[in-house]
């Protein structure tokens, strides 16, 4: 699936760097999937190398702070 060069309007490849019609440099464009697999690689890498007791305790304290936050009276 193509995109129109922002110059002079023909139908380019999302991955293209130049316009092969009239030369113009365009910026390549990455479909959201390919944002949505490289976070959830950073994310199990995170994980694998982290300390994972540690997480764990952070998210309950990070859960019953967000708890104590919402129970509060104004």
């Amino acid at each position: 699936m193509g995109r129109p060069c922002p110059h002079c309007g023909q139908r380019i490849s999302r991955t293209v760097d130049e316009c092969p019609y009239c030369g113009t440099k365009v910026q390549s464009q990455r479909p959201w999937y390919v944002w949505l697999l490289g976070g959830l690689m950073v994310l199990i890498l995170f994980l694998w190398l982290g300390d994972l007791s540690s997480l764990v305790h952070f998210a309950e304290t990070l859960f019953n702070f967000a708890r104590g936050v919402g129970n509060q009276a104004p």
